[in-house]
Formats: C-alpha cells, sequence, structure tokens
C-alpha cells in the first residue's frame, strides 16, 4: 500500500514538473538568440538609449537629445545587445535643431561595458524589427 501511494506521488509530482516545462516552452514567442521585445521603462534599455545618443552624437559632430524610446529590442548573447529606436531632437552647430529618428544597437559585454555596434540616423520614425 505505501509502495503504490508513493509511485502515485512521485507520477503526480512528476507529471506537474513536465507541464509546468511544456507551459514555460509554449509561452516563449522569442527565437533562440533572435531578438525579444524589451520593455522602454527598464533601465538597462534607457541606459542603452542615452548611451548610443551621446556616441551618436560624437559620430555626428551634433547636439543630439534623446526625446522618447519608441520600440526596444534584446537580444542575449556573449552579453546583450539592445536594439533602440528612438526620437531625437537633432542640431548642428549653428542651424535650429530638428527631430530625428534613431535605431541603433548598443552591445553590453559581461563586464557591462557599452559600445555602439550600428547606428542609423532618419527623417521618418524607424522601426525595430527584422
Amino acid at each position: 500500500m505505501k509502495i503504490k501511494l508513493s509511485v502515485s506521488i512521485a507520477l503526480a509530482v512528476l507529471f506537474i514538473i513536465l507541464s509546468s516545462a511544456s507551459l514555460s516552452f509554449a509561452q516563449s514567442d522569442q527565437i533562440v538568440g533572435g531578438y525579444g521585445e524589451a520593455d522602454v521603462k527598464d533601465q538597462d534599455v534607457i541606459n542603452a538609449a542615452k548611451f548610443a545618443v551621446k556616441k551618436g552624437a560624437k559620430k555626428e559632430k551634433a547636439t543630439i537629445t534623446l526625446v522618447n524610446i519608441n520600440q526596444a529590442r534584446v537580444q542575449v548573447v556573449a552579453g546583450l545587445n539592445y536594439e533602440v529606436c528612438l526620437e531625437t531632437d537633432y542640431k548642428k552647430s549653428g542651424k535650429k535643431a530638428v527631430k530625428k529618428y534613431v535605431k541603433a544597437v548598443v552591445y553590453k559585454n559581461l563586464k557591462n561595458v557599452y559600445s555602439l555596434t550600428n547606428w542609423i540616423l532618419s527623417n521618418e520614425p524607424l522601426e525595430c524589427k527584422d
């Protein structure tokens, strides 16, 4: 009797574990190694966006101010890639500031050091997608 009860409990526990595991796999829309949506209010996303604007301003030799993070995605690699789509105010010396849009990829390595790996500047809004 005790053996049947122990086997029944073990099978029930195994069933619960396997059901939970299959549900967690079923809920994931992210492809392994691919980008997944990120919360634009997440502090890591905000830090990546600010870093992109800072480095992009140096690259463009302009004053660029972050207005809004429109969209963000994250990819897990040996570190993290943050793809951010931004709205900015863009000002070249002696000229009036204009609205520009940016799509940038910021890599954060395992030591939490950021680097700008892609920078696209546009007059039209850009989307973070494949």
